[in-house]
């Protein structure tokens, strides 16, 4: 089934709040008109200052994804939120002579869930009220399904369940995700983005197994603004705290 066809249909279920659908595993939101929206996620009673909000943006559409991490840190330092992003993990990875995408193999992948709870770490000490994430736990072990699908490998699955354990241990640690699945599931004979739309897939999967939380965000303008609008009302929540 098309992602569209899955949006068609979840549509047709009716709206819970204004501008806000869920459906499947967790709770995932599709995000349309932000007019009308409300209902944000209540701030945590805390005595103490909150450690920044972690934002991550999941997808292997990086032209789209790259262009949605800027308009969020755009919008959040207009209002006053202090954000930073730390530099991309698949880009250390290959940095470091480590294979990633379609040639990612376990130890890559293990590298890139490491880091990335590393990154977590760093970013819970610091002074930023929002921290934009765009290579998580999820993201590495998607890739890394994805590659082995897409060079027809046999993976180990004593190793697939060790990276699995891995990644659980990481993956529910923020406080808004924002998914942006492959939107056409037309054949695709370009190999580096029939690969793309395979981790999309694994992305997917992912969080459904594991019931998380998360926001879809489609190519619709409308739904951009709407996952910028979350993603401050967020922030603010962790400023106000």
């Amino acid at each position: 089934m098309s992602h569209s066809a899955v949006f068609s249909k979840q549509a047709s279920l009716g709206a819970l709040t204004p501008g806000l659908q869920k459906f499947g595993a967790g709770a995932t939101t599709l995000l349309g008109n932000v007019t009308g929206m409300h209902g944000a996620p209540a701030a945590a009673n805390r005595t103490e200052r909150r450690a920044p909000a972690r934002i991550a943006v999941l997808s292997a559409q990086l032209a789209a994804m790259e262009a949605l991490l800027n308009q969020l840190s755009e919008a959040l330092q207009r209002c006053n939120l202090p954000t930073t992003r730390p530099e991309n993990l698949f880009r250390r990875a290959a940095a470091s002579g480590l294979p990633t995408w379609q040639r990612q193999n376990e130890v890559s992948t293990q590298w890139l869930i490491a880091q990335s709870a590393a990154d977590a770490i760093v970013a819970a000490r610091s002074c930023f009220t929002v921290v934009l994430m765009e290579a998580t736990p999820v993201v590495a072990v998607a890739a890394y399904d994805a590659a082995v699908e897409f060079r027809g490998d046999r993976a180990d699955p004593a190793e697939i369940g060790r990276l699995r354990r891995h990644h659980e241990e990481h993956a529910a640690q923020y406080d808004l995700l924002l998914v942006m699945p492959t939107e056409s599931w037309a054949p695709i004979s370009d190999p580096w983005l029939l690969y793309q739309a395979l981790v999309d897939k694994h992305i997917q999967e992912l969080l459904q197994q594991q019931f998380l939380d998360r926001v879809v965000v489609t190519s619709s303008p409308k739904s951009g603004d709407a996952a910028i609008w979350h993603a401050v009302e967020v922030g603010r929540q962790v400023a106000a705290a």
